[in-house]
C-alpha cells in the first residue's frame, strides 16, 4: 500500500470515529431519566467528545496532506 492509500485510509477511519461519537452525543444527552443517569451521560458526553476533536484534527491534517500529494502527482504547482 502506498503512502497515499494509507493516508487515504486514516482519513477514512478517522471520519466513521470523529463523526459517529459526534452523532452519538445528542442521543446519550437524550436517554436519562434520573439525576445519575444524567451524571453518567454527561460523563460519557465529554469522552465522545474528545473522540470528535481529536477526529476533526486529523481529518483536517490527512486532507491537507492528501491535497499536498495530489497536486504533485499532476505537477500542479502548490500555491504559498
Amino acid at each position: 500500500m502506498s503512502i497515499y492509500g494509507l493516508l487515504v485510509l486514516i482519513h477514512v477511519i478517522t471520519a466513521v470515529a470523529g463523526l459517529g461519537a459526534s452523532f452519538a452525543m445528542p442521543v446519550v444527552m437524550k436517554t436519562p431519566e434520573t439525576s445519575q443517569q444524567a451524571k453518567y451521560s454527561l460523563d460519557l458526553s465529554k469522552k465522545f467528545e474528545v473522540f470528535a476533536k481529536v477526529g476533526s484534527i486529523v481529518l483536517l491534517i490527512t486532507d491537507m496532506q492528501n491535497n499536498k500529494m495530489t497536486r504533485l502527482e499532476y505537477n500542479e504547482p502548490t500555491q504559498q
